[in-house]
């Protein structure tokens, strides 16, 4: 797999994993197992018995230990045995560990070098925290697609006049110059629409709708796949309102061609109505699973490989972020290959 090992991942949202309630989850192609202890504590080793291979997600868990259903090894935080029915416990019965952390209810998992994993280098996402739980939601969308071309969905937003037209759309992205800047590692593309209507889904949310607005989206790329993609709306009538929402999308490669899609969603209207929070939940995760997702799968379908350069593509000037963005990761696979 080319992907980028020396960085933070998201695995999951923290409420996926609870007390006796694992989470087996393949990352950049190696199988994990996720669970925590008697405190709460979040471990992620390989999920494979060291003894055997046997699958540990196959196992009983009890009072914070996975027990491996095959022989009956015990294992307990950072995934040191604890139990050998069998004999001693040996240190080649412990489990190796991935460095596992918990921000912003998203669990993190590094698959590169144990000594490398810094948790100052997971963005900084505190915003999230700061919203009322009525004004954020998530989602998780398992992609049959390369993580790669997950992304590229999102720095080509021109694609939700066609693919969301009564929606997430409706013809101004299309027409507005996409703006790309580097900074770093750090790539942000905006698209920025001026006395236009602005896309369905946020004009009926402004204090006066159907008339002018500005309208700008932008979208924040940090390696390897993390994009805080932000819409502001303002009204050109006065009293019109304005609105904002920022939305994570954060693409973990499982396979060559297939995708964990993550999606935390905040905003600045409306934030303390559950009723309409579980709506639009429903409303954004619905788009997302029966447009944005078949599209990936049918686009990987064809091209039959993860490697898009293969499939000589045309390039066209809505392309230009996601380009940009593929070769800043090129260079940062490169630089891990030639450091070892």
């Amino acid at each position: 797999m080319r992907i980028a090992m020396q960085c933070w991942y998201v695995a999951g949202f923290a409420s996926d994993v609870a007390a006796d309630k694992p989470l087996a989850r393949t990352i950049c192609g190696a199988p994990i197992l996720l669970y925590r202890d008697r405190d709460g504590c979040l471990t992620a080793i390989p999920d494979a018995c060291p003894h055997r291979s046997a699958p540990l997600s196959a196992g009983r868990f009890h009072q914070g230990t996975v027990h491996c259903r095959y022989h009956g090894l015990a294992f307990g935080r950072d995934g040191v045995c604890v139990h050998n029915p069998h004999g001693p416990i040996t240190a080649s019965l412990h489990a190796k560990a991935w460095p596992v952390a918990e921000r912003h209810g998203l669990i993190w998992v590094w698959p590169g070098s144990p000594d490398r994993a810094d948790p100052a280098l997971i963005p900084d996402l505190s915003f999230i925290d700061r919203v009322h739980p009525h004004g954020r939601f998530t989602g998780y969308l398992p992609t049959a697609a390369n993580y790669q071309l997950c992304t590229d969905n999102i720095l080509d937003l021109s694609h939700t006049d066609y693919l969301h037209p009564d929606t997430l759309g409706g013809g101004s992205i299309t027409r507005a110059r996409p703006q790309v800047s580097v900074q770093g590692d750090v790539l942000t593309i905006r698209w920025e629409n001026r006395n236009e209507i602005a896309p369905p889904a946020f004009d009926r949310e402004l204090a006066v709708h159907g008339e002018c607005s500005n309208t700008v989206h932008e979208v924040v790329w940090s390696a390897p796949a993390i994009m805080k993609l932000t819409v502001t709306v303002e009204s050109c009538v006065q009293g019109g309102g304005r609105i904002s929402q920022t939305t994570m999308h954060v693409m973990t490669p499982e396979t060559d061609v297939t995708t964990h899609y993550f999606v935390l969603s905040t905003r600045d209207f409306r934030t303390a109505d559950a009723g309409f929070n579980a709506a639009i939940s429903q409303f954004v995760n619905t788009i997302f699973a029966t447009e944005d997702k078949p599209m990936l799968e049918a686009q990987q379908a064809r091209m039959g490989t993860s490697d898009l350069w293969a499939t000589n593509p045309v390039i066209l000037p809505i392309d230009s972020g996601a380009i940009q963005v593929r070769r800043i990761l090129d260079r940062l696979i490169a630089a891990e290959a030639a450091a070892g």
